[in-house]
């Protein structure tokens, strides 16, 4: 398995830990700190584009992150949620992360068509899950759940090399 496969899973793993203890009351209460989005939009955030990348690339050579289904599921029920994981990662190991593709985006009313490849934009859900999961975390905090959450939950592995270095 790669390591950045690993990197996958282990994001999809740090998802799957918070939404084994939360109940669906935190899931989805609002939060100041948040700017009024509760831990469940966050979540629904970040699967939503391993998903998009998974659906989209399965069936040909673009993807769209703005095409995003944008399930109200995912952001309202945590086991709905912990489901979505489990199918993600028993897709990514059949990955061909070699692959070619092209991003489609929009700048204001520009149209882009990037270069890109599969294994850049797993790169990319990976990296935008552990920034969701960052917030996911401060979220946690914020509603006072007893359970703590790993020290480097959320943290970049960027971040983690760095602390592990100079600690």
């Amino acid at each position: 398995m790669s390591a950045l496969i690993r990197a996958a899973h282990q994001a999809l793993s740090d998802g799957r830990n918070y939404l084994a203890l939360i109940d669906d009351n935190g899931y989805t209460q609002p939060i100041d700190l948040l700017s009024g989005s509760s831990i469940g939009q966050h979540t629904r955030h970040w699967i939503e584009f391993f998903q998009c990348l998974l659906r989209q690339t399965e069936v040909g050579n673009t993807i769209d992150y703005d095409q995003r289904t944008r399930d109200r599921q995912l952001e309202r029920n945590p086991v709905f949620a912990l489901s979505a994981i489990h199918e993600i990662e028993k897709q990514l190991d059949l990955l061909d992360l070699g692959r070619f593709i092209i991003l489609e985006t929009r700048l204001e009313e520009n149209p882009l068509q990037l270069k890109t490849s599969l294994e850049r934009e797993l790169w990319y859900a990976v990296e935008h899950a552990i920034h969701h999961l960052a917030l996911v975390k401060v979220g946690w905090q914020s509603l006072g759940n007893l359970t703590d959450l790993p020290a480097d939950f959320g943290f970049a592995y960027s971040t983690r090399r760095h602390l592990a270095a100079t600690h």
